[in-house]
């Protein structure tokens, strides 16, 4: 995950040696779901449950066959933190899932800035 500074978002890199089928993602916290290119992914969003305090649920449906390179936008609310988690699939047989938990800090939007003291003589 990296964070883009100039929109104040993350974006998750997602690489693998075959080609994916579904991307999903989970979260119990608030989290923000970024424009990207449609063209490649179709987006489904489940509204937020409150009862199961589920924040995000939401499946990337790849149109093309051959996408093994997926990147996704994010924006996390200032103060709120736990995992987001990452499910991706595969298009393989058998089919298998790769699963990855990404924390997501309660100051995730802060920078830390270092002023360089100069000596005078």
């Amino acid at each position: 995950m990296v964070r883009n500074p100039a929109d104040a978002s993350y974006s998750i890199h997602i690489d693998s040696q075959y080609p994916i089928e579904i991307v999903a993602i989970q979260s119990l916290v608030g989290v923000e779901l970024m424009e990207i290119d449609s063209s490649i992914a179709i987006l489904s969003l489940c509204p937020e449950d409150p009862d199961q305090k589920n924040a995000l649920s939401a499946t990337y449906r790849f149109v093309d066959s051959n996408i093994s390179k997926f990147e996704i936008k994010i924006r996390t609310i200032e103060g709120q933190y736990g995992d987001l988690n990452c499910f991706v699939i595969p298009n393989a047989q058998p089919k298998t899932c790769q699963a990855f938990n990404i924390p997501i800090k309660p100051l995730s939007l802060h920078e830390i800035h270092t002023v360089k003291s100069i000596r005078s003589c």
